[in-house]
């Protein structure tokens, strides 16, 4: 009873609000996440998709997106939710730098309803989530995809390791480089930071997908260092 009059009294404090645009949500619209003007624009990842990364493709001719084509990939597969567009753009800007952590119990709700079949033929032994460089981590005051990892977690029933590889070196942001200044920006970005730890299988989770080099430069450290296959899921994706 204590606990129900606590919740009620927190909904009612803090309302639920539009990921995209900040409005206070109806009680009758909480679970469909975002508002009636801003979820028309809100687009899951449907169709068909690189059958390596997830990534929606348009191309006939080929499974696979233009940057799995190349191959060397250390990831058996990666899933995304959302394409990063639209409304889901301000919703990963406040996620990631308004400390909107509240977000990711709703984003990982949506992952786990729509993905529930993948997370269950993958069989996760842990999770992990792709790690900040630790000054970044203490300036924000959290990682995000450690936020989501800890929301899946719950939901999946399987453990998060956070603390299992590391970001050793300050990479620059991501956005707006080559995929081949991508790759020499994260070269040797990530070291194992827990020897001896077994595991067959991991799930590697990121906030953003838009190349694949992160959560790639991340897959191979776990795959090197720790010998486990390694998926990924991440809430949003770029288009191919």
């Amino acid at each position: 009873m204590k606990e129900k009059i606590i919740r009620e009294a927190r909904r009612i404090v803090f309302p639920a609000r539009c990921p995209g645009c900040d409005v206070v949500i109806p009680d009758r619209l909480r679970e469909q996440v975002f508002c009636d003007t801003c979820l028309p624009e809100v687009r899951l990842v449907e169709g068909r998709v690189c059958f390596h990364c997830g990534k929606p493709i348009t191309s006939l001719h080929s499974d696979l997106c233009r940057d799995c084509e190349s191959g060397g990939s250390a990831l058996l597969q990666g899933r995304s939710l959302f394409l990063y567009t639209g409304p889901m753009k301000t919703a990963m800007y406040r996620f990631k730098y308004s400390g909107r952590r509240v977000y990711a119990a709703a984003f990982a709700g949506r992952a786990c309803d729509i993905y529930s079949r993948w997370f269950l033929s993958v069989k996760p032994d842990v999770i992990v989530p792709v790690p900040m460089y630790e000054d970044k981590t203490r300036i924000r005051g959290y990682n995000q995809a450690e936020v989501f990892a800890r929301e899946l977690s719950g939901r999946l029933s399987v453990p998060v390791l956070p603390d299992i590889i590391r970001r050793v070196r300050d990479t620059v942001p991501q956005k707006g480089l080559d995929k081949e200044k991508r790759q020499k920006n994260l070269k040797n970005a990530f070291k194992i930071s827990q020897s001896g730890v077994k595991f067959e299988c991991a799930l590697l989770v990121d906030d953003i997908y838009t190349t694949g080099t992160t959560v790639n430069e991340a897959a191979k450290v776990l795959n090197e260092g720790l010998g486990c296959r390694v998926f990924s899921f991440c809430i949003c994706v770029g288009a191919d």
